[in-house]
């Protein structure tokens, strides 16, 4: 496997820089990918896609600060992982139906779930993974690859816009 990333360097130099770091390091990358994924032949992959990286940017890797290469490599596999972990649970959590949401009570004419149809998918999407699936502010953004704040904002916006639609009473009051 070595082979195939020095392959991606041209420089004699810099090859032998990234064959020190990757016989230093790879271990710690893996068991670093492994507690993310919980999988081993996924952790491996992050690590391959991690020293793909590496070696496509070995040049800019400072060796000279020391602690720097390990947190460079080791956050270089962390997120590798969390890109796998996010492609592999998305679809399962972006395919997440209104049909999930509770009815509303009593004679409403269609309550809470048309409300929530009737959002822009922005705001429906990060309402249903935060409110629905629970997941926190920081992990709707590292899924949906959006900050933080705008993740806040988006559900923020999205409260209210529900806010509107369902009025007063609590009713739909669609458009």
């Amino acid at each position: 496997m070595l082979m195939m990333y020095l392959a991606l360097i041209d420089d004699p130099i810099q090859r032998g820089k990234f064959e020190t770091l990757y016989y230093a390091y790879r271990k710690q990358m893996f068991y670093t990918a492994n507690e993310i994924l919980e999988d081993y032949g996924l952790a491996e992959d992050a690590v391959q896609e991690a020293f793909i990286g590496i070696a496509r940017n070995i040049a800019a890797i400072d060796d000279t600060v020391p602690g720097m290469v390990k947190a460079y490599v080791l956050t270089a596999a962390r997120n590798a992982a969390r890109n796998i972990w996010n492609r592999e649970h998305k679809a399962e959590i972006l395919t997440l139906d209104v049909e999930q949401l509770p009815d509303t009570q009593g004679d409403e004419p269609l309550g809470l779930r048309a409300a929530v149809d009737a959002l822009p998918l922005l705001y429906r999407e990060v309402l249903m993974l935060r409110y629905v699936q629970g997941l926190s502010y920081e992990e709707v953004a590292a899924l949906l690859h959006r900050p933080e704040g705008t993740v806040r904002q988006q559900v923020a916006r999205g409260k209210k816009r529900l806010e509107q639609l369902l009025g007063e009473e609590g009713t739909f009051h669609g458009e």
